[in-house]
């Protein structure tokens, strides 16, 4: 039985910001985020490192319908996966709730919540609900 992901990732707050990063101890990039949180709660999810390179968001996308994944046209809601598509690469969160996601950048230096706000919504390219 699979555990709601927006369960599960709180316990990645404050781990530290490591490009390509897959493991908690040592720090997470915002794939990491999602792939740690899937073996926590047990759901199969993809897992590559050339995310953030030029083409990766769309390898993402690939790699989500590809585990079951399956894309939805309704407003995030707690457990989903979201993907986002910035002018130069791509971004993914966890939502902990209808309004916060969990995620992590460089920016931020570690797993943080943040808001759902409208400046993610603008550039969401998708919402994710994890298969059963």
């Amino acid at each position: 039985m699979n555990v709601n992901l927006g369960d599960m990732a709180p316990s990645l707050l404050g781990v530290k910001f490591r490009a390509n990063g897959r493991n908690p101890i040592r720090g997470l990039d915002c794939v990491g985020v999602l792939v740690v949180t899937c073996q926590l709660a047990g759901v199969n999810c993809p897992d590559f490192n050339e995310y953030g390179m030029a083409g990766s968001h769309d390898l993402l996308i690939l790699q989500l319908h590809a585990h079951g994944f399956k894309k939805q046209t309704r407003n995030p809601r707690k457990g989903d996966v979201v993907t986002f598509k910035g002018k130069d690469s791509g971004h993914v969160g966890i939502m902990e709730s209808e309004t916060s996601m969990i995620h992590s950048r460089v920016e931020l230096g570690e797993v943080r919540r943040e808001p759902f706000a409208i400046k993610w919504a603008k550039i969401l390219s998708g919402v994710w609900e994890p298969p059963n």
